[in-house]
Formats: C-alpha cells, sequence, structure tokens
C-alpha cells in the first residue's frame, strides 16, 4: 500500500471521536494501521457513542451490518492509527510556558537587564515579571551578583526566570520576600538557596528551593486552565490522546486545572497524572491531600495515581546524587549532590503511598539516586508480588551502579532511561 502522497491523519481515538453525539458512527475510505500483526490494515471502523471501537474490517461488510442508522465519515483515503501515548510529559506548564517572555540561554548580564526591561514592558498588568529560557552556568559563576541586576531593573515588582533545563530559577529581591526567604535563611530540604564567596544570596535557587518562588508567582487558576487547553491543542495536533502529567504541582494549582476540564468536558486526553510530592511541607498534610485526590479508575479520562518523588537533582548543576565525588562540586556541603528527601522519610512516604495504591515514579540521575530509589521499593511493607504488580517507575536514569542493575528485574520496576 503506498502511502506516499497521502496526508498524515491521526485519529485521537479516544477523547475527540467520543464526543459525536451519534449511537453509531462508520469511518470509512480510510487506510488504518490496526497495530494488529495478523490484520495488520482496514478500510474502515465502527465506533459507538462512548467513542468505543465496536468493529474493524471491510468496508462493505460494515457498511451492511451498522450503514442503515450510523453516521458515515469519509476519511479521503487518509491515513489513521491509533493515538500515541507520551509517559512523561509537563501537560499545564507547557501550556503556561507558551505565554511567558522567552530569553536567550546565553547573554551577558547588561543584556539580559534590557531583554527583561522589555518583559516588564510587555506584562503592565501582571504582578510579576515572569520569564523563561536563560543557562544558570554564566550566572553563577558572574562577578557581578545575578540579584543585583535584575533589582536595578525591577526594584519593585518581583520577577521569576525559569532556567532552560527546568531545576532552577533567577529572581530579585521583592521575589525573594514574596516568597518568604530572607538573607539569612538556610537551605530548604531537598533545594538550595544559591550564595557567592561572601555568603551573599545570588537570587539563583535550585531544585526544590525553586518552588518556593514558583508556587508565590503561580498565575491564577484562569490563566492555569488557559495554558492547559494550549497545550491540549497541542497534543492533539501530535495525534497523542493518552498521557503520564509528571508535573503535578498541587500547590500551583495544575490538578484543579485538570479536573475542571473534565467538569466542562475540555479534556482531550487519557490522563493518569502524578502529583508532586514537595520534600519540606506537613508528612500528614500531603498524605491527606495524594489520599483524597487518588484514583486509579480505569475507566476514568482523569486520574490521579502516581506520585511523583524527585530523589536527586541533575548534573550539570552538581545536584544529582552520586555514589563518588564530585571533581567540581556545587559546594562543600555537596560533594556527592544533594538529596530531596532523608532516608527514613523517603521511605515512609514510599511506603504509605504504595498502601493508599500509588505508584512511584521517582526522578533519578545519579548512580546513588537510582539505589535509594530501588531501596525504598525494596523496604515497602508488602509481599514482593504486589510490589512487583504495581510496576513503580524510575525516571531518567542516567546513571546505573552494575550492583544495581539486576535489582530492577527483582523488584518489578520499570526503567526509563535517559542517553545523552
Amino acid at each position: 500500500m503506498s502511502l506516499g502522497r497521502k496526508n498524515l491523519f491521526l485519529c485521537l481515538l479516544i477523547a475527540g471521536l467520543s464526543s459525536i453525539a451519534h449511537s453509531t458512527t462508520i469511518v470509512t475510505n480510510a487506510q488504518i494501521y490496526t497495530m494488529n500483526t495478523a490484520t495488520p490494515w482496514a478500510e474502515s471502523f465502527v465506533y459507538d457513542d462512548n467513542g468505543k471501537i465496536v468493529a474493524v474490517g471491510d468496508e462493505s461488510n460494515l457498511l451492511a451490518r451498522f450503514g442503515d442508522s450510523a453516521t458515515i465519515i469519509d476519511a479521503h483515503g487518509n491515513m489513521i492509527l491509533p493515538g500515541f501515548q507520551d509517559v512523561h510529559v509537563h501537560v499545564p506548564e507547557a501550556g503556561i510556558n507558551e505565554s511567558l517572555c522567552l530569553l536567550p540561554a546565553s547573554r551577558s548580564l547588561s543584556a539580559y537587564s534590557k531583554l527583561i526591561r522589555g518583559c516588564a514592558a510587555r506584562q503592565p498588568n501582571e504582578r510579576w515579571v515572569r520569564a523563561a529560557g536563560v543557562s544558570l552556568f554564566e550566572l553563577r559563576d558572574s562577578d557581578i551578583l545575578p540579584i543585583d541586576v535584575l533589582d536595578q531593573v525591577m526594584p519593585d515588582r518581583p520577577v521569576l526566570i525559569l532556567d532552560d533545563l527546568g531545576h532552577a530559577v533567577w529572581t530579585n529581591t521583592a521575589g525573594l520576600r514574596a516568597a518568604g526567604i530572607d538573607p539569612d535563611a538556610p537551605d530548604p530540604q531537598g533545594g538550595v538557596l544559591h550564595r557567592d564567596a561572601r555568603g551573599r544570596l545570588t537570587g539563583l535557587l535550585l531544585e526544590d528551593a525553586q518552588q518556593r518562588v514558583r508556587n508565590a508567582a503561580a498565575p491564577a487558576k484562569d490563566v492555569v486552565c488557559q495554558g492547559l487547553l494550549a497545550a491540549f491543542d497541542e497534543l492533539a495536533r501530535n495525534g497523542i490522546t493518552a498521557i503520564s502529567d509528571a508535573g503535578g504541582y498541587w500547590m500551583q494549582q495544575h490538578p484543579l486545572a485538570w479536573e475542571r476540564a473534565v467538569t466542562e468536558g475540555t479534556i482531550s486526553v487519557r490522563a493518569a497524572n502524578a502529583l508532586y510530592l514537595y520534600p519540606s511541607l506537613d508528612f500528614d498534610r500531603q498524605l491527606s491531600m495524594f489520599e483524597r485526590r487518588f484514583d486509579n479508575d480505569g475507566d476514568d479520562l482523569l486520574r490521579f495515581d502516581t506520585a511523583k518523588i524527585y530523589i536527586d537533582g541533575i548534573l550539570d548543576l552538581g545536584t544529582a546524587a552520586t555514589l563518588q565525588p564530585y571533581d567540581q562540586p556545587l559546594d562543600d556541603n555537596y560533594r556527592r549532590g544533594f538529596n530531596y528527601f532523608v532516608d527514613n522519610q523517603l521511605h515512609e512516604y514510599v511506603n504509605r503511598l504504595h498502601a493508599l495504591g500509588y505508584r512511584m515514579n521517582f526522578h533519578v540521575i545519579g548512580d546513588r539516586a537510582v539505589r535509594e530509589a530501588l531501596d525504598a521499593i525494596e523496604a515497602i511493607d508488602d509481599s514482593a508480588d504486589n510490589i512487583a504488580a504495581r510496576r513503580h517507575r524510575t525516571t531518567h536514569t542516567y546513571m546505573v551502579d552494575a550492583a544495581d542493575i539486576d535489582r530492577f528485574a527483582a523488584l518489578g520496576v520499570v526503567a526509563d532511561l535517559q542517553v545523552g
């Protein structure tokens, strides 16, 4: 079958088709790739008003069986595929970030000063100046404090600038103040308030420390909902019909936006989502929230059945947790990177979340982080079969010590691998 001149038509089988209010619909004149090795191609398929496919096969046969009262959709010879699934995507953030002022990754501080002034002018009605895209490496090593540059440009208006790796932010004194961070504040659990050699805050907040500023600068719920809808459009354009949102920042109203999409009927994907576990928040408060939101009903378009647990950061910032010390560590306190959670706390969270029914999705980059994730799973108070059946997951899984490789199979842990 030649597809050279055919348009690629990605059929949104789960959500988009179910919105057509007819008892039976037949799609005809199509080139359908079924994913069935015995009969990989078909001409037509039929679905009901719940979006469930009830028949696939020869067009004439399906028209004879269902055609009397069915609605007919002519695919005009286009190819139809089952929807793609993306198991790690940050959906609300992607939509929201499209509205941010995008900055180049590498510029001088004087150049950034002009660019940020322009960003502020384009956001006149916003309390925060919000931008993204900078690389922290040159800022971190600058002789001029990055916070001073922002203070000169925006002395009274808080600024939030997301880095290009997703693991840090750059803010000014007004931003620190809005987030409740004073100049003498210690590093929060799971995060770093970056300082220069004299101990002065640079305005760069690494790992979970950034969440304090992100929470303070979080847009209103309506803006989050609009960003989610924009992301739905992008997913649809790329034929993605099922996802796992790996962000789940519930203090920034992301789950509420998802729930509103279900209530208003605007959700266009099947979503098995994660909820973010904040390392410095009250244990019982978080467990209560996780218990309240848990849903693993496979018939629901929206589920919250995964706990997103960062164990470490990234190698580029010196925050990945490694078995061996860094040649050039972030500082003397983090010679082998650092952890979001201390061991006992991590094990207690994992054990309790597993008991609630959650699947763990561990962010792990360094080999020490991988080992600690596997240790936490191994320590769950449940049978080995039940632990393995849950299919807990490590995501990124960039460095793995040889001694830990066989443990993945033994524990039933899925390794999402990051290469390069």
